[in-house]
């Protein structure tokens, strides 16, 4: 799953940067030596970061990822919430490092604002790679099991999540027209 949600964003990145002045950093599974890493950690801790130019997924937000959708409909509809969740919380990390998030010093600590840009970024990456929004609200879920009041650095789950279902509302709207 991972390999493929790597290769839908280096493919979206080449076509949204052939659009637009914006420059993506190319993403690989596991490494890439002239881009962004993609790490899964083998450990049940619940947590994604971005640092540097690497992101890491750890296996236990991957176990309860999975475990959120298996009471999908069918196998088929599981498999594609679980991969539209990976999505997400790929992209959103990938975010981080395009947005320069990583770099932020100190003052930053208290600034929720990076979030609600790499949700932003997340989505737009989401909606360029063609998988659906559904596992979205399963991301936002399974945070608001592990952290219902949000922290300093992270706002609630459900104002992130509302405000992605606004902008990706938005878009389908200008879409539409």
């Amino acid at each position: 799953v991972m390999l493929e949600i790597v290769d839908r964003f280096n493919q979206a990145a080449k076509d949204i940067g052939a659009a637009t002045s914006i420059k993506f950093i190319p993403a690989g599974y596991p490494d890439s030596p002239d881009g962004i890493s993609v790490r899964v950690c083998a450990d049940s801790r619940i947590a994604a970061y971005a640092y540097s130019r690497t992101v890491a997924i750890h296996e236990g937000l991957l176990t309860i990822l999975k475990e959120s959708t298996d009471g999908a409909t069918d196998a088929d509809k599981a498999e594609s919430l679980f991969t539209s969740a990976v999505a997400f919380v790929l992209y959103h990390e990938l975010g981080h490092i395009h947005l320069s998030h990583t770099s932020l010093d100190d003052s930053a600590l208290l600034d929720t604002a990076p979030e609600f840009e790499a949700d932003m970024f997340a989505a737009m990456v989401m909606r360029a790679t063609g998988y659906s929004m559904e596992g979205v609200d399963i991301v936002f879920s399974v945070l608001d099991l592990i952290n219902p009041a949000g922290s300093l650095r992270h706002p609630t789950s459900w104002e992130r999540a509302e405000m992605v279902q606004r902008i990706d509302m938005a878009k389908i709207s200008s879409a539409d027209k």
